[in-house]
């Protein structure tokens, strides 16, 4: 199932297809499997470096362009496509270094600009030395380590406190990842918001696990090791209320809360952004069953909707209410102290619109309960109780939907959402 659009959205998503595919003069081109040489920036290795480009706003991601089979980073001067004459390379925290095998060059840059001095070199990298240094046959590009990313402590729009995530250029700029967000006065479950790139489908994919650490928002005396065992969880249960029956129900066949995504690293790009999701704050508990299940394949729907309509969409995270068993109290990881404690959300919903066309989009909702009761179910699905005044079928084309072990998943339009319209605010700063 693909997010739904009307007659003027797939006239739209018919144009920018028949751009997004039409012939041009590209100049730096790679294959999404490219190996060796070809790959130049060292994109698909994750060894390269961000590609940025300066805009009205300030710095801005330079992602591939889909053409074909290939992916384009630079189209020529007479195509509408073409980028800026100069594309800027990063690798925060460590240098950008230049190697050619051919002519022995080794030298650091920070970017790259179209030669009008040779028609075959098409490119002339800045240097630290006072010699030029052109795009060769042979030439490669790489960061010298690994790149560093951190939170921030951004502004505040009416009661939110918003956290980007980004990764430092220079003193006076930093390339934002996404966005985490944080209500100041209340105590509703932190949100997240990232935009995914039309080419998200074509991303290197990385087996690299990174460390979780602590950021901005949560207190670094939680224990996060011991509140995701398996065995601390079900002694905690039990000392919150919730009876030994329900809890081998819960935890049976391995099953246990894990550390959910509100942003995936499956939704970034570059290896750089994609290790920046490591964050406990970009965390919830969420059962296993149900992150391997409709969490993940909501994901993918997502992904794969920027990439037919070849457009880049919002997407937020949004973890709703608190779990509860049975006449259990509320449920949580860690201790009571609210400085401590690791809230269980009972719902989890992920709200995707087009940035080109905000109105086309969709609001799914994924039950965090494994084995919700059906009285439970059918008050989520009240228009009066529930969040959505009007349900879409979206199970018709996924079943698993209505599997409870993979999370119960409904949906509903953006206009039809209680909640939605109160996220796209949220967009600009």
């Amino acid at each position: 199932m693909l997010i739904t659009c009307d007659k003027v959205c797939i006239i739209f998503m018919l144009f920018v297809v028949i751009v997004r595919f039409a012939d041009g003069s590209c100049l730096i081109k790679y294959k999404p499997t490219a190996r060796s040489l070809q790959d130049k920036f060292n994109i698909n290795s994750g060894k390269g470096p961000l590609i940025y480009t300066y805009q009205t706003k300030g710095p801005e991601v330079r992602y591939p362009i889909v053409i074909h089979d290939e992916l384009c980073l630079y189209f020529s001067d007479n195509n509408i496509k073409r980028p800026d004459h100069r594309i800027n390379l990063a690798c925060p925290g460590c240098n950008v270094r230049i190697e050619d095998d051919l002519s022995g060059t080794t030298t650091e840059t920070t970017y790259l600009t179209e030669s009008q001095s040779s028609a075959e070199l098409r490119f002339i990298f800045n240097s630290t030395d006072t010699k030029k240094v052109y795009m060769h046959p042979s030439t490669l590009v790489k960061c010298t380590g690994n790149t560093k990313h951190e939170m921030r402590t951004g502004g505040i729009k009416e009661t939110k406190r918003m956290y980007p995530i980004v990764v430092k250029l220079n003193d006076l700029y930093a390339l934002p990842i996404y966005r985490i967000l944080k209500d100041q006065l209340s105590e509703i479950h932190a949100f997240s918001h990232v935009k995914i790139t039309s080419s998200i489908e074509y991303r290197p994919r990385f087996d690299e696990l990174n460390e979780y650490k602590v950021g901005l928002i949560y207190n670094e005396a939680i224990d996060f090791t011991t509140i995701y065992r398996r065995e601390y969880q079900m002694q905690q249960f039990k000392n919150l209320g919730v009876d030994k029956k329900a809890i081998e129900e819960y935890f049976s066949e391995g099953n246990y809360l894990v550390k959910g995504n509100l942003v995936s690293k499956d939704d970034l790009f570059y290896n750089a952004q994609q290790m920046s999701t490591y964050y406990y704050e970009n965390t919830f508990p969420m059962w296993h069953s149900i992150n391997e299940g409709n969490w993940k394949l909501v994901s993918d729907i997502i992904r794969k909707s920027a990439d037919q309509t070849a457009t880049d969409w919002e997407v937020f995270a949004y973890p709703y209410a608190d779990l509860r068993i049975k006449n259990s109290s509320t449920l949580y990881l860690g201790s009571a102290d609210p400085l401590h404690k690791v809230r269980i959300p009972r719902i989890l919903v992920k709200i995707a619109f087009s940035s080109a066309n905000p109105k086309h989009g969709m609001v799914f909702h994924v039950v965090n309960d494994p084995h919700i009761t059906d009285d439970d179910w059918l008050e989520i699905l009240d228009p009066k109780k529930g969040l959505c005044k009007n349900l879409v079928s979206c199970s018709d084309d996924h079943p698993a939907f209505l599997v409870s072990a993979k999370g119960l998943t409904f949906c509903c339009s953006l206009e039809d959402s209680k909640i939605a319209m109160n996220f796209q605010k949220y967009i600009e700063i």
